[in-house]
């Protein structure tokens, strides 16, 4: 993380860094992120986890990029049943027969634009999800 102070919030902070030294005023750690969501089963502890990770796969045309997808969302062994929703923003996947099992998927939601905005909707309906549970 990068932090940009001007002059004027730099030398407060050093004001309040050396109060804190010189009282003996012990700073505490942030204490750990407890996973609220629990899966319904042990996954690898390679693939996802419930701490919100975010998967982008970049690769040429017909590099497989849809079949990992997948094998890694569509196999029992791996995430298949893990998650409620599945947000796939893909301007080909409407259209290609690869990603045809994916697509398929009651759970799986295609958008085939980015936005800024969709992004920001997905956000909210989950917070209105977790609201109402």
């Amino acid at each position: 993380m990068i932090i940009y102070l001007d002059f004027k919030h730099l030398i407060f902070y050093i004001f309040i860094f050396f109060n804190i030294n010189m009282n003996k005023i012990k700073i505490y750690p942030i204490k750990e992120f407890e996973d609220e969501c629990k899966l319904p089963r042990p996954i690898n502890n390679i693939l996802m986890d419930c701490k919100g990770d975010v998967g982008l796969f970049v690769g040429k045309i017909c590099s497989g990029k849809s079949v990992l997808l997948q094998n890694i969302l569509l196999r029992d062994e791996l995430l298949r049943g893990i998650h409620e929703s599945i947000y796939l923003i893909s301007n080909t996947a409407g259209c290609d027969d690869s990603s045809r099992f994916l697509v398929a998927e009651d759970n799986c939601r295609v958008y085939e634009k980015y936005s800024d905005k969709l992004i920001r909707d997905i956000v909210d309906a989950k917070k209105e999800l977790k609201k109402k549970i």
